[in-house]
């Protein structure tokens, strides 16, 4: 079940990396298309968000307090991330953005983006413990590290790609959850 839901996450990914670079028509965003393109985003967080709670199981057994309670983070952060988008583009589609009404959708939004804050720092902050408890996966463990400062500067660089270091995560974290589960059964843990 665990593998399952890891390649669901690098579907997920990969889903989401394939929207910044192929958008269905959303370029530009008009009101008429604007909800269609932005419910696109939710099975590919959905299925991210899946596939970081595979990773956190599959490191479980071998994995300390601390990576325990940043990839529980990783998961929180992306299930606000479902939920915001879920909420906004879903059920309150109909609400302005503006005006009185508007902050139904700007707290979900807000959602959306104190997720993403809390996916990219606990990744980082995984990455670190994680390359410090588990020796035989150490240099992968830091690439967890690597979404974060690529989110930063790829706002910088291009804008339009901001997505694609969260769509890489969701497949690292796939990958790596792949990895570590065959690497904590060949040393029997």
């Amino acid at each position: 079940m665990i593998r399952i839901a890891l390649i669901i996450g690098i579907v997920g990914g990969a889903l989401w990396i394939s929207l910044a670079f192929f958008p269905p028509a959303c370029v530009p965003v008009t009101a008429a298309n604007e909800v269609f393109c932005n419910r696109l985003w939710t099975p590919a967080l959905a299925a991210m968000c899946v596939g970081f709670g595979g990773l956190l199981l599959s490191v479980r057994p071998s994995a300390t307090r601390g990576v325990r309670w940043s990839l529980s983070a990783l998961v929180i952060g992306s299930a606000a991330m479902v939920g915001g988008n879920f909420g906004e583009y879903w059920l309150a589609y109909a609400l302005p953005h503006q005006g009185p009404d508007g902050f139904v959708r700007g707290l979900l939004w807000m959602s959306v983006l104190v997720g993403l804050l809390t996916v990219l720092v606990a990744s980082a902050v995984a990455g670190v413990l994680m390359s410090r408890s588990m020796p035989g996966l150490r240099w992968p463990s830091l690439l967890f590290v690597l979404p974060l400062s690529s989110t930063i500067l790829v706002a910088l660089v291009s804008p339009s790609w901001i997505g694609t270091p969260l769509g890489m995560l969701g497949i690292l974290a796939g990958v790596f959850g792949l990895t570590a589960g065959r690497r904590q059964a060949e040393l029997g843990l």
